[in-house]
């Protein structure tokens, strides 16, 4: 009973249960930016942000345009769960933390391998020079 007015018990234990959960989201948001911690989360996820983008950018300037297109699908992707993350308790789980951390390394290893094949083109151009002033 509330104010002398009985409330359905399915009512009640919603509310007790939007009442325990609240404390979980404020907890993560300290969690997430918390003290000495905060300038370091911060540092990687902006590094983290301007090492795809400027990758995909330098991708799109030589003309290789489904690089740079995949390195912004998965920059968006994993900006919008960076922008999910301090609204939900979604990290500590399965849900949302496999993916947050699986784009983490999918973004990495597409700037990596963008990077690995540009300097390869870089080198055939070189040896295609000294092979063509050589003759």
């Amino acid at each position: 009973m509330v104010n002398d007015v009985e409330v359905d018990p399915r009512i009640q234990l919603a509310r007790e249960a939007e009442d325990a959960a609240a404390p979980e989201a404020i907890m993560q948001i300290d969690a997430l930016w918390d003290g000495g911690r905060k300038r370091s989360r911060v540092l990687f996820l902006v590094s983290w942000f301007a090492t795809v983008m400027g990758c995909a950018l330098r991708a799109w300037r030589h003309g290789r345009e489904e690089w740079g297109n995949l390195m912004l699908f998965i920059a968006r992707y994993w900006l919008a769960n960076v922008v999910n993350a301090p609204f939900d308790v979604a990290l500590e789980g399965p849900m949302l933390g496999v993916w947050f951390w699986s784009l983490s390394g999918l973004g990495l290893s597409a700037v990596t391998i963008y990077r690995a094949s540009e300097a390869g083109a870089a080198r055939e151009r070189v040896h295609g020079a000294i092979a063509m002033t050589a003759q």
